[in-house]
């Protein structure tokens, strides 16, 4: 029996297996509601502590299993998340058609996630607003500079989300900043390619599947060292502390503004998203399934 998110049957017949994605409701029980982080957290221990194999999708989720939950060592394996191949990129004049027909500017900067705080959204406009202040200065000052795009916040909200929509107030930016709401799937590789630059300052992931859609997609990539998001983005995307305000507004400035470096960061992108198939996801998952039950490792793929 293989419970896929956090729980597995209590009781059962057979070996259990479970796959934690992360365990942002123990290092962030603040992000919370009570009732959520509860429920993780006593259904997340009882079933992992059962298992005869945890699978995480990443190094960083394993060190928080272990340390956090008390599961030892050798019961908890990495089998990384993959991307399908819808994400990938497309013709530019197709491209171009999508954004009309949604209403997206021709230049945009894009989150994309829930909206709730773990995802950093409040740093991230601020950091959005220093970037337009420099341009403004700059251009005061006669220098010539690119225009700094509209910053699109897609998905749907989840929790906390009021204060993302107070600092758009206080900042100013409501005429800068979008927030379409959520996104359908079958939608989602059209709106990476559409994007200039895609940032990801999440203070927290346990995989960080976003930062790698938009790089299979071709888009340029900016996100935070915190947690698993290096082992995703390897040396593909601009990685910034995601506490640092001032060095995310850099990182943005420095993709809009240095010339070559987004077309690096776009071939450096589909270069680490062909690391993680969804097949080589499936194969290690056999493989865990075959050691539990004692079955020797078959190897090759899936």
């Amino acid at each position: 029996m293989h419970g896929l998110a956090f729980a597995a049957p209590i009781a059962s017949h057979c070996p259990t297996v479970v796959t934690v994605h992360d365990l942002a409701f123990l290092r962030y029980p603040g992000a919370f509601r009570s009732f959520n982080r509860r429920y993780l957290s006593l259904v997340t221990r009882a079933s992992t502590r059962r298992a005869a194999r945890v699978i995480t999708v990443s190094a960083s989720t394993r060190h928080d299993v272990i340390t956090l939950t008390g599961v030892p060592a050798d019961k908890v394996i990495v089998v990384p998340n993959g991307v399908t191949p819808e994400f990938s990129p497309a013709d530019p004049a197709e491209v171009s058609r999508f954004r009309q027909r949604v209403g997206l500017p021709e230049r945009y900067i894009l989150f994309l996630g829930t909206l709730e705080p773990r995802k950093n959204l409040v740093r991230l406009l601020e950091a959005y607003a220093l970037l337009r202040t420099r341009e403004q200065d700059g251009v005061a000052a006669g220098a010539i500079i690119p225009t700094i795009p509209p910053l699109v916040i897609a998905g749907a909200k989840g929790w906390f989300y009021q204060e993302i929509f107070a600092r758009v107030a206080d900042l100013g930016l409501a005429e800068h900043v979008f927030f379409p709401g959520f996104v359908p799937a079958e939608e989602l590789p059209w709106w990476y390619r559409g994007a200039e630059i895609f940032v990801y300052p999440s203070l927290f992931e346990g995989f960080g599947l976003p930062v790698l859609e938009a790089m299979a997609c071709g888009t340029p990539t900016i996100t935070s060292r915190a947690s698993s998001l290096p082992e995703v983005a390897g040396e593909a995307a601009i990685l910034v502390d995601p506490e640092d305000v001032e060095q995310l507004a850099n990182a943005l400035r420095c993709v809009l503004t240095t010339p070559g470096l987004a077309g690096q960061l776009r071939a450096a992108g589909l270069r680490q998203a062909a690391c993680f198939p969804w097949e080589r996801t499936a194969a290690a998952t056999r493989e865990v399934y075959r050691s539990v039950l004692g079955l020797p490792q078959c190897g090759g793929g899936a």
